[in-house]
């Protein structure tokens, strides 16, 4: 079986990118309230679409693509290089009041994630009301409930996540 078809299993729904609500009761420069986190996005931005510029070449291949939502722009690049996506993103941001997320939608299911503290790391549960947002440094692991695959997201920053579901996991990105 090829690799980008192996990749492809594992993913349950492409990414978006999820634009929610963020209104806390208290302390809106640094809270996020659990009805927030949880409810529906008012406004998703795809992974792809109509690519603007197409580069490829045997190793890999990257592709541009430019979204508006909510007054906001989004330039992604994906580059798609053996069983590795990388998913950059420049975002004009002008949407008040919102929390951006990139969600991964995954058939891995597991009640827990392992999240990366720099220097150890920790296992946390899907999100309930007292433990919803938690930080982590450079990666998180979904892995499957059997062990046998799953899916390790990376970053070059520290960002909060969160795992509402047994197969999702989000990445909070503004």
């Amino acid at each position: 079986q090829a690799r980008g078809e192996r990749l492809l299993e594992l993913l349950s729904a492409p990414p978006l990118l999820q634009m929610l609500k963020n209104d806390p009761k208290r302390w809106s420069a640094w809270e996020i309230d659990w009805d927030d986190i949880m409810a529906e996005p008012y406004a998703v931005v795809p992974l792809g679409g109509v690519p603007e510029t197409v580069e490829a070449d045997p190793l890999r291949a990257r592709l541009t693509f430019t979204h508006e939502a909510a007054g906001s722009v989004f330039r992604q690049t994906l580059t798609v290089a053996g069983d590795r996506i990388d998913w950059d993103l420049d975002i004009d941001w002008a949407t008040k009041a919102t929390l951006l997320k990139a969600a991964f939608f995954t058939t891995a299911r597991d009640t827990a994630v392992t999240y990366d503290l720099g220097l150890g790391a920790i296992r946390r549960g899907v999100n309930r009301p007292l433990l919803y947002e938690v930080p982590a440094q450079r990666w998180a692991d979904l892995t499957d409930s059997s062990g046998e695959f799953g899916l390790t997201l990376m970053n070059d920053s520290r960002y909060g996540w969160d795992h509402p579901d047994e197969g999702t996991l989000r990445l909070t990105l503004l």
